[in-house]
């Protein structure tokens, strides 16, 4: 069998609602040349049935079963079974917008090589995508490692098409466990290894605000708890040449603002469990060669909240971690592979 160009991985959990509508936007593509690995994670609708009955009528889509284990399990276990050239993710819930591989594809003929093509989607009547409407390609490595996840690809995994050997050479993969954020860190690891980037600015990818979600959850003790697990986790993956890419990275999950929307009403959080991540976070990142404003924002996390958030406490805080921050941008420019 030749082999794809572009592999698409569905992660399947309880789906049947959208996921027929998910597969027909993906064939419905003319695009040829790829394959659509459906990995059911353990289903408890009609899920398992559908996903059948969906590779039984086109001979691109596979269907994987296995025992639930979560959608970072579910992904890699798609990146491992996958045989394209390139790989692209899709939630069940989502669909791709009419002509998304050929806009995205045609990056890649332009671009032989290339480790990630980058794009926008729709959310809410909203495009969303990269910040730098200017930049279409770009292989200059010190610009990619200096800017931000947010800047360059969004923080989705969806919407973009991952070079599987550059997958593979780096290991780059979802880590398991993580419930919320899980995404952000992926496209963490990736900006942390890649050598070349480019970015359609046409959304490719339609993104369903899905109630039943994990992120629509009212009870976001896990979202807190989450947010840390994956601060301590880049921390320690730090080093010079991507330093104000991970600094920036690491103020944004270690911001005030974020505790603060944790008691708006309507949600609830257990924040004495969220306090103890937030010491634990604090200790790890204390005894880590980070930059001082990493340090001052997770120590200031640490304060009773009433603290946190005073006028003169957030005005000598972020000045403080303004200045830092420009420092690391001085180091990290001039860090050269």
């Amino acid at each position: 069998m030749t082999t794809p160009q572009i592999s698409v991985i569905i992660p399947v959990y309880n789906a049947e609602t959208y996921l027929r509508e998910c597969v027909e936007s993906i064939l419905n593509q003319d695009f040829p040349s790829l394959e659509v690995l459906l990995i059911d994670d353990g289903s408890k609708d009609g899920s398992p049935q559908l996903c059948d009955q969906l590779a039984a009528e086109n001979a691109q889509v596979h269907t994987i079963h296995q025992e639930n284990g979560g959608v970072s399990r579910a992904r890699n276990r798609g990146i491992e079974e996958a045989k394209g050239e390139y790989i692209t993710f899709v939630d069940a819930d989502d669909y791709f917008l009419p002509g998304a591989l050929h806009k995205m594809w045609s990056f890649v003929e332009a671009h032989p090589g290339v480790d990630i093509v980058s794009s926008s989607i729709e959310m809410d009547g909203k495009t969303i995508g990269p910040a730098n409407a200017s930049l279409s390609f770009s292989d200059d490595v010190s610009f990619l490692r200096s800017s931000t996840t947010y800047e360059l690809f969004s923080f989705f995994p969806y919407s973009k098409l991952f070079r599987r050997d550059f997958l593979d050479q780096w290991n780059v993969r979802f880590i398991v466990g993580i419930v919320v954020g899980e995404d952000t860190l992926f496209s963490y690891f990736a900006q942390k290894h890649v050598q070349s980037v480019a970015i359609c600015h046409e959304a490719t990818y339609f993104y369903r605000q899905n109630e039943n979600s994990v992120m629509h959850e009212k009870d976001f003790t896990r979202h807190g708890v989450a947010m840390y697990q994956v601060a301590r986790i880049v921390a320690k993956n730090m080093d010079e040449e991507g330093l104000y890419g991970q600094t920036r990275f690491l103020l944004d999950r270690l911001s005030v603002d974020y505790v603060v929307r944790l008691n708006r009403p309507g949600r609830t959080a257990d924040m004495q469990v969220i306090r103890q991540e937030l010491r634990k976070t604090y200790q790890t990142i204390k005894a880590l060669p980070v930059p001082f404003c990493v340090k001052l924002a997770a120590w200031r996390l640490t304060l009773p909240l009433s603290i946190a958030c005073n006028s003169c406490v957030d005005f000598f805080v972020r000045g403080l971690t303004w200045l830092d921050l420009k420092r690391v941008q001085w180091v990290a420019l001039r860090c050269k592979r």
